[in-house]
């Protein structure tokens, strides 16, 4: 009888747990509907104890786009990026194995004894996708409603744009800051 109660009590407060959370996510779901904005998963975070709490980065709206326009977006930030790269790969400092290619839609970096990333346009999902050595898979959206005040591709699981995570490995990989003209 006693072991039923607890059990009952232990159900009786996960359930008023999850009503809690269901009601704060929405909550924060409805602010941004009746803003007329979509708002991507890392506005949201989950805490160790499972429950739902609001990140402490600043969400980035997904902007939908036509794929004409994404072409030209992500064409132009793979021209952009190749640009910087190659910059990297040819400075005086860089090791002699490290290569820099872009082809067919992807763009390759070969830093030797650091590892490969790749970079590649993802048509159907209107995204950027890039295989890092350091951070792993990741999956880019454009916004054009950057808090940056600028348009940008970014990760929706981390709030992290392209930008910033590809200037922050290289650093560390180089010993020295690395900025991107992107």
């Amino acid at each position: 009888m006693i072991r039923r109660n607890i059990l009952r009590a232990a159900c009786i407060s996960r359930t008023q747990r999850l009503n809690q959370q269901s009601k704060t996510f929405a909550t924060i779901l409805d602010t941004h509907v009746s803003l007329g904005q979509q708002t991507s998963s890392h506005f949201l975070a989950k805490r160790g104890n499972g429950s739902l709490t609001q990140s402490n980065h600043i969400p980035f709206i997904k902007t939908d786009i036509p794929a004409s326009r994404y072409h030209d977006l992500a064409d132009e930030t793979m021209e952009h990026l190749l640009t910087s790269l190659e910059e990297i790969v040819e400075a005086p400092d860089a090791d002699e194995s490290w290569e820099v290619d872009y082809s067919s839609g992807v763009l390759t970096l070969r830093l030797g004894e650091h590892g490969t990333y790749v970079i590649n346009k993802q048509p159907p999902n209107k995204q950027i996708w890039l295989s890092s050595p350091t951070s792993g898979p990741k999956r880019f959206d454009y916004t054009e409603s950057s808090p940056r005040e600028k348009p940008e591709w970014f990760y929706s699981r981390d709030g992290k744009t392209l930008k910033t995570l590809m200037e922050e490995e290289l650093a560390t990989i180089l010993g020295k800051p690395v900025h991107l003209d992107m």
